[in-house]
């Protein structure tokens, strides 16, 4: 152990270290978080085209070429009052992203036929359920043990265009402040990124 303390402190190597200005640009550019883009730009013949996708920024999946795809998924999705999250690797669906109502805290299991551009879905879930304040503030907002069965159908109209449409089954148990035990709701919502 001693010789090696020795060796190294014996036989100095010179030290190089990549300036700061250089090296910043250098992770950036390698990282792929910041990239020119400069519009209208064709890549050069032979060379691929550079991907936008970043962490923060996620290039489409390529358009689906058939209408109705027959490849099933299953995927278990954490929803929070303001957000989903997708437990397995299934892609998230737009009722995820954008949360019509901010009433049920559930765990998710869900059901796609996915592959083609329409995808239509099941869900069931349980978990918590509560009067959503911001639509109906005369209610208070406690929480009740409740389940919920959703049949949705989501398009895919666009690389960054989806249309959704859902109805949802909501059993309440142990209403204590609900004004109804058994809820049916239909959403509608789209969502295109420019």
């Amino acid at each position: 152990m001693a010789g090696i303390f020795v060796a190294v402190v014996a036989l100095p190597l010179p030290a190089r270290a990549e300036p700061l200005q250089e090296l910043i640009p250098r992770l950036i550019e390698e990282g792929g978080w910041l990239r020119a883009h400069y519009p209208g730009e064709q890549p050069a013949r032979g060379e691929r085209p550079q991907t936008t996708s970043t962490l923060f920024h996620r290039d489409p999946p390529p358009d689906p070429t058939a209408v109705l795809g027959f490849d099933p998924h299953i995927a278990v999705v954490a929803r929070d009052w303001q957000q989903a999250f997708n437990l397995t690797d299934g892609r998230s669906l737009l009722f995820d992203r954008i949360r019509m109502i901010r009433s049920s805290r559930m765990a998710v299991a869900r059901f796609v036929l996915s592959g083609g551009r329409i995808l239509p879905y099941i869900e069931g879930s349980f978990g918590q359920w509560r009067p959503d304040t911001d639509i109906v503030p005369w209610l208070r907002a406690d929480l009740e043990a409740a389940s919920q069965f959703t049949f949705g159908i989501q398009a895919h109209l666009a690389p960054r265009c989806a249309l959704a449409w859902d109805i949802e089954q909501t059993q309440i148990f142990f209403a204590s402040n609900a004004p109804a035990t058994h809820v049916v709701a239909s959403f509608a919502a789209m969502r295109a990124e420019f």
